[in-house]
């Protein structure tokens, strides 16, 4: 059974996914004995299997193929036409995952301007001339949680409805323990007002990967980032100029100035115990890694370098650890999987919400588009956000 198509639409994901002609061959004739040719493919009808194995591939919905509303692939439409390289290059599934955001925030957008509904985005900008320092202290005011918070998520929460009070939305996304390709990126900023984050096992990596996307926004500076807490090389100055600044900012905004705790002790050693209790204090208290903390010190001349890869290599250990003792809490490989099977829900942040409940109650859209952009039941929706 042949279907009729918008031939456009399969040339405009090549575009936007990096792809020849020839890969999308390649990835359908994987496995067949009756290849695929070029007309299969790009002609007006296609055969539906053929089709339906298009959509698998790019994730997109049937429905994308059958509409002849034309798309462009002008710079304004996605960050892919306006960026050719990344700090981390994205693999498709990350291509997949921005796909699906950005096709949402311009749904977002539309709601908005159909219900009148006005998105005051932060104006205060940034450039690479700024000390990265000052510019923490100054936008903490406005995106810093006020209230003290211990736990992690929840801390991880108000940050993203702290962005939402200046019009940054923030998406999100958690992938299946056992999916076959994940997204390569934890971090991503899409102008004019958009922060993506992966979730993650430790939060305070997210913590610090939003903080780090906050600042690409303030510089204007999109990218997608690989963005490790733990790393190393973290204020080495081993990166671009851009990805420096942001690595900097982000520990200042997070730090706060707490960090003059540490910057007046004299040196870490074994003789006050490497500052441990400082350390894990400010740690706690800001949501901050321990080791983070170090690597800072080991910048600011406080730490020996042979004493920090001692710290570093016994902090790689208590991370293996922990993973396998959360692995072993689960007895047997029937509960092992009935507990990995437990996906976190998404974050929705504030802004998200409001703008869909906002449309809603304007008559811009109905309770099943609601609930489905949301990703929640109907029962959900009736009893929490709509009556």
């Amino acid at each position: 059974m042949k279907v009729e198509i918008n031939i456009d639409r399969i040339r405009y994901l090549l575009t936007y996914y990096n792809l020849s002609e020839e890969d999308l061959l390649s990835v359908l004739n994987e496995g067949r004995k009756r290849l695929c040719s070029h007309n299969d493919i790009f002609s007006p009808e296609v055969e539906l299997p053929i089709l339906k194995k298009i959509e698998a591939y790019f994730k997109c919905g049937m429905t994308f193929f059958y509409d002849f509303t034309p798309l462009s692939t002008e710079q304004n439409q996605s960050i892919f036409f306006r960026k050719q390289l990344f700090e981390s290059e994205p693999n498709m599934e990350t291509r997949r995952i921005v796909f699906q955001f950005e096709k949402l925030k311009t749904q977002l957008d539309a709601y908005a301007s159909l219900s009148d509904n006005r998105i005051n985005v932060y104006q205060k900008s940034y450039s690479l001339e700024d000390d990265p320092q000052i510019v923490a202290n100054k936008v903490r005011k406005d995106f810093y949680p006020a209230m003290r918070i211990k736990n992690q998520r929840e801390f991880l929460k108000e940050f993203i409805n702290k962005c939402s009070e200046h019009g940054v939305y923030v998406f999100e996304f958690v992938e299946n323990w056992n999916k076959k390709e994940k997204a390569n990126v934890d971090g991503i900023c899409v102008m004019p007002n958009m922060i993506i984050l992966k979730h993650q096992q430790w939060y305070k990596r997210e913590i610090f990967t939003l903080a780090h996307e906050l600042g690409h926004f303030l510089l204007h500076e999109e990218n997608l980032n690989t963005v490790d807490i733990d790393s190393k090389k973290i204020f080495s100055r081993s990166d671009s100029q851009v990805e420096n600044w942001c690595h900097e900012f982000a520990f200042r905004f997070i730090v706060g100035d707490a960090i003059q705790k540490i910057d007046s002790e004299e040196y870490l050693d074994s003789s006050n115990d490497y500052g441990w209790a400082i350390i894990r204090s400010i740690a706690d208290y800001t949501h901050i890694s321990t080791i983070a903390l170090y690597t800072h010190c080991l910048y600011a001349n406080k730490v020996s370098l042979p004493d920090y890869e001692n710290i570093y290599k016994e902090h790689l250990e208590k991370v293996d650890a922990e993973k396998k003792r959360k692995e072993s809490v689960a007895v047997g490989e029937g509960e092992k999987k009935k507990n990995f099977a437990r996906t976190a829900k998404p974050i929705i942040s504030k802004l998200f919400m409001e703008s869909m409940q906002y449309a809603f109650f304007k008559g811009v859209i109905n309770e099943p588009t609601f609930c489905s952009q949301l990703k929640i039941t109907s029962a959900e929706a009736e009893g929490k956000y709509l009556w």
